[in-house]
């Protein structure tokens, strides 16, 4: 790119003649621009590292009162930045499988320290979501921006925009300096974009290489472009509708599509007399978006039970343990860990609570109950704190508790609020330890008889098998549909080996057989008066 000696560009002659700072400039500019723009960034303008977009070269001609091919000759000479001149070097990897696509966003996430940039309203795979939400707990000091492109397509991203709001204040201030920012950029016909980008590296996902199912593919980029995308971003975000609110984030309608799901959530309706039979394919996204997403649409028939293909020819699993969850939020005052004042920190105050909730005692199964198994309580993360020199003012848990039915949702809420208030009367802090319950499902359990378990099992007899009724101690889809009112059977399926490992694998001969004692579960079923 063209530049004039010593770099001093007719932009940057522009503002010096006017005696004003860089800082100056910028804070000017973006009062005609709605912009973000920085010292830095305008810096890189003025010396020409950096080419300047249409509307910030409108700007910058509104603000100099300048002509676009005086101010910016330096920048369209015949010569290129030096990102451009880096051509496909920009390249670090092309990513064509999903599963590498989403460990290179994690990837980008886990190195930002400066700043980290996330655009686009479609996200909801909640390995990259959860560790956009770790480093922001854990790294105080790195500056968050979240734009949004209309309103959340996903309830997965609508939760995630809550949980930020929960782990930092927008409206507070870090060293002077506001570390979140979220919004949303409307009107509804702007181009939305797709990118994760830090200081140091980026990720673009593409639209796929292999169907017209979505985006699973991408490019991860090296330094030069990504600090251009957070500089794009910074730009987009400062032009948003602010939602850094809990009531915004709430009052965002979830544009989510009715079948949700890398895997398409295929459901087949019949229906006789007073029943209907529904089968659910592919249904574990974690969120059960096709399932929940059949329920709320008044089109459809609304089933009596429902049969899900787990895998395995020796169980058919008629109930299950329910689950309570919840993040308590648990407050401190922060402090210098070379400070002669001594404070009991956040860290402190939520190990003195795992101590006491591994210590609350939880009910045996009732003699004589046909439920066998226990409720189980057991704190899954923690999250707080950054480094060495400083004591944190906030460290949040989460709480998984395992449902019986004699040991429901309340008795796990009561026996959580009973170890808070415990710690809170021992170890007082700044204010109460917050809990905030994200999740209810109750437990189920069918009786032999009762269908659609005893129209499978019977089938399966049939068919010369003997799998066993069993109740399952991790919860599944069956408890979700139990909360509906909704019976239903998780299992039988093919033989498999490594389920849920990097190895799994089914046995697919056995999907005749699977077939045929479905298919005549169905035809019992329907004929059923």
């Amino acid at each position: 790119m063209a530049r004039t000696a010593g770099g001093d560009s007719e932009l940057r002659r522009a503002r010096t003649s006017r005696n004003w700072t860089l800082e100056e400039a910028a804070e000017r500019l973006n009062r005609i621009s709605g912009g973000a723009t920085d010292a830095s960034l305008l810096s890189a303008w003025e010396s020409g590292r950096r080419r300047t977009g249409a509307r910030m070269r409108a700007a910058l001609c509104e603000l100099y009162g300048g002509r676009t091919e005086a101010l910016f000759a330096h920048q369209d000479g015949a010569a290129v930045s030096a990102l451009e001149a880096s051509g496909t070097a920009v390249v670090v990897k092309v990513l064509t499988r999903y599963t590498d696509l989403v460990e290179a966003m994690v990837r980008v996430v886990c190195s930002a320290r400066e700043t980290l940039v996330v655009t686009g309203s479609r996200s909801r795979e909640k390995t990259y979501l959860g560790a956009i939400e770790t480093v922001v707990a854990q790294q105080p000091d790195l500056v968050h921006y979240r734009v949004l492109y209309g309103p959340p397509r996903h309830r997965e991203l609508s939760q995630h925009l809550l949980r930020l709001l929960e782990l930092r204040d927008p409206s507070a201030r870090r060293n002077g300096v506001k570390t979140l920012h979220i919004g949303v950029v409307e009107p509804q016909a702007a181009l939305e974009r797709f990118f994760v980008a830090s200081e140091s590296a980026a990720v673009v996902p593409l639209p796929s290489f292999h169907g017209a199912e979505g985006f699973d593919c991408g490019v991860m980029l090296g330094r030069e472009a990504a600090v251009g995308l957070v500089h794009h971003g910074r730009e987009a975000c400062a032009s948003a509708r602010r939602v850094e609110t809990r009531e915004a984030v709430l009052a965002l309608p979830v544009r989510y599509t009715p079948w949700e799901g890398r895997g398409k959530n295929v459901v087949a309706a019949a229906e006789s007399r007073s029943a209907s039979v529904t089968g659910l394919a592919r249904e574990h996204t974690g969120g059960f978006g096709g399932a929940r997403a059949y329920l709320a649409d008044p089109r459809t028939a609304r089933p009596d039970g429902v049969m899900i293909g787990y895998p395995g020819l020796e169980e058919i699993v008629v109930g299950g343990r329910g689950l309570w969850r919840a993040h308590l939020h648990v407050h401190a005052p922060s402090g210098h860990s070379g400070s002669s004042r001594t404070v009991t920190g956040a860290i402190s105050r939520a190990a003195r609570l795992v101590g006491l909730l591994d210590a609350a005692e939880l009910p045996a199964p009732a003699a004589g109950s046909s439920f066998p198994l226990p409720p189980k309580l057991s704190v899954t993360a923690l999250h707080g704190g950054e480094g060495f020199s400083t004591t944190p003012d906030l460290c949040v848990l989460s709480v998984d508790v395992r449902l019986t039915p004699g040991f429901d949702a309340h008795d796990a809420e009561t026996l959580v609020r009973k170890a808070v208030a415990e710690l809170d009367g021992e170890l007082p802090g700044p204010r109460p330890t917050d809990v905030e319950q994200v999740a209810a499902w109750p437990p189920f359990q069918l009786r032999p008889d009762q269908q659609p378990a005893a129209a499978l099992m019977s089938a399966a007899g049939s068919a010369g098998l003997t799998p066993r009724a069993k109740t399952a101690g991790p919860s599944n889809i069956g408890n979700l549909l139990a909360g509906e009112g909704i019976a239903s059977t998780a299992g039988f399926g093919v033989r498999y080996e490594g389920l849920h490992g990097v190895d799994e694998r089914a046995r697919l001969a056995d999907l005749p057989l699977v077939y045929g004692v479905y298919h005549q579960a169905v035809l019992d079923l329907l004929a059923t008066p």
